[in-house]
């Protein structure tokens, strides 16, 4: 068990106990209410049950998160009441945090018997497990990421789990959290430091083993590590920069002081670590940040400055072919989907300004996608066929090879789009029209593939076109719906929203994106989505260069 931990804030329990003479309907839907605060095992909820049931609830059984709810009474005298609680389960939450979307709601439908005690309703049968509407689960918990490594141990990816807020131990949650491990669709993809057997050897607690959230030079964290097993330096700074990039992501204060089994766990940060001493796997950072946009313009690729939009040098700026194209992560590599003469298409890769090869034909390919060293490109090729095309280094010969993408399963329709996440461990798809997350592996073969699929737009009705990354694990996606255009999608299908789509006009036909710039090509040109001056208003506004006669064909373009 943890205790004397920090966070920050300061604990509160926000739900009262239940209003004098509620109607027995009223009072379960207050009920599903308190069940948002899980404090001293839901100790709010127990509050609206009789004393048997407080005593035997199993309120850790299962959390279902629910829309629609309706209390309806069903029966009623003096003394008893029978209420059907009811709902559209749109998702569940498991014990580490993770939420999973239903690929389409389902019913949610339980009967309580309500008995009076002293007066007052109170429920005699709860079901096993915690029910939540949706929308007071998102005000009652935040989105956290928990950090685990890419597998060439380059930078950080993202696990998001979902805590309570306002929780007096998020550092002591967050640092249980990285110990337990990945989730079960993320293991196979990526790298922890922590070894099965790593606990924690003492309670987290401020720096100077306080409680009180402003204590004289109590500023910092101490976390003290057990069962880590042998570490080289390396291993050690790559679990430090698990430790503070999860923590530090969830507004935890630094510095922190971390411990293994008693000591510094490197003596030379024994005052210690900050976001400073683990840039190197900064999650924010981004090799493309001073890539230049680019951009298909008559299909040629051009590069797009404030001022001017100039061809690149090479064939493919001379080009009038180019349908679609992708930078590599530093700008340095480019693949394009050129129109084959006679019919179909090609994949054409090459340094950019330089020489390009044919790498694979199809009658139609997606738009390419880099892998996040630039080692390799990815492309879909005649709907259903995902191809991974390798260069090597020295001799400058391509090596193609089939993804497995067996875990997908039957599929109703084509792949209309495929984007690598920029960490490369996850992967967005359009597939007939709903967008999915699938996670690339390793095979024991020495192969690629794609496993894990999650459905994360149930609602958006088979509407998606394409899409891309904002950041690790977020999407922003095209529909073909005029009315909500562009929409964004979190990795879990959590949180989805709309973008502004008033000043775009239909059809939207691409779209480009990063953490620092979102863009579109409407049938008009291409544009960028920027807040307003004075009014804080998010609007999109065309991109110079990319707009006027030419505009109709110009695509844009984002290392990735």
């Amino acid at each position: 068990m943890v205790v004397n931990t920090v966070g920050p804030g300061s604990p509160t329990d926000s739900v009262p106990a239940p209003l004098t003479d509620r109607e027995p309907d009223l009072l379960v839907c207050d009920f599903v209410t308190a069940n948002t605060s899980p404090t001293d095992r839901h100790a709010a909820a127990r509050k609206y049950l009789t004393e048997k049931a407080s005593a035997t609830w199993d309120d850790a059984a299962s959390t279902t998160i629910v829309d629609n709810v309706d209390c309806l009474i069903n029966e009623a005298t003096a003394d008893r009441s029978v209420i059907l609680l009811r709902g559209d389960a749109v998702g569940t939450l498991s014990a580490t945090g993770q939420f999973r979307l239903n690929a389409a709601p389902t019913l949610y439908s339980v009967t309580l018997t309500l008995l009076r005690v002293g007066g007052q309703w109170r429920i005699d049968n709860p079901p096993a497990g915690v029910v939540m509407r949706k929308a007071e689960f998102q005000t009652a918990y935040r989105r956290l990421p928990v950090y685990f490594l890419d597998p060439g141990l380059a930078t950080m990816v993202p696990d998001p789990r979902w805590v309570v807020n306002g929780a007096d131990s998020l550092a002591a949650r967050m640092v249980d959290l990285l110990l337990t491990g990945p989730s079960s669709e993320l293991r196979a993809s990526v790298v922890t430091e922590f070894g099965l057997q790593a606990s924690l050897r003492n309670n987290v607690s401020r720096a100077d083993g306080s409680t009180a959230a402003n204590t004289p030079g109590g500023r910092g964290v101490r976390i003290d590590l057990a069962n880590l097993g042998p570490l080289d330096a390396g291993q050690r700074q790559l679990l430090a920069a698990q430790l503070v990039w999860t923590l530090d992501a969830a507004g935890i204060i630094g510095p922190f002081y971390l411990l293994a089994d008693g000591a510094p766990l490197d003596d030379a940060r024994a005052d210690g670590w900050t976001t400073s001493d683990v840039v190197s796997t900064d999650p924010a950072a981004s090799a493309g940040a001073s890539v230049p946009l680019h951009a298909l313009l008559g299909g040629a690729l051009v590069t797009v400055a404030d001022t001017a939009v100039t061809p690149v040098p090479g064939p493919l700026g001379g080009s009038t072919a180019l349908r679609s194209a992708a930078l590599s992560r530093d700008g340095k590599r480019v693949a394009a989907v050129a129109a084959r003469p006679g019919g179909g298409t090609q994949l054409l890769v090459g340094q950019i300004g330089g020489p390009v090869t044919v790498a694979a034909q199809g009658d139609t390919m997606t738009r390419p996608t880099w892998s996040a060293d630039g080692s390799a490109v990815w492309v879909v090729q005649n709907g259903g066929t995902v191809l991974r095309i390798s260069q090597d280094a020295a001799t400058g010969a391509l090596s193609t090879q089939q993804v497995d993408t067996s875990a997908l399963g039957p599929r109703s329709g084509s792949i209309t789009a495929l984007r690598l996440a920029r960490d490369g461990v996850r992967a967005g798809l359009v597939i007939a029209g709903q967008v999915q997350i699938a996670y690339v592996r390793r095979t024991d073969s020495g192969g690629t593939a794609l496993g894990a699929p999650q459905l994360v737009t149930p609602s958006l009705q088979d509407t998606a076109t394409t899409l891309d990354w904002t950041n690790a694990d977020t999407v922003v996606v095209v529909r073909t719906n005029p009315d909500r255009p562009v929409v964004t999608v979190t990795v879990d299908g959590s949180e989805l929203r709309e973008l502004p789509g008033t000043n775009l006009s239909a059809p939207v036909r691409a779209v480009a994106a990063s953490a620092t710039a979102q863009l579109v090509a409407d049938s008009r040109g291409v544009l960028r989505l920027t807040s307003g001056d004075t009014t804080g208003t998010r609007l999109w506004r065309q991109v110079a260069g990319l707009g006027g006669e030419p505009g109709p064909t110009a695509i844009p373009i984002l290392p990735g």
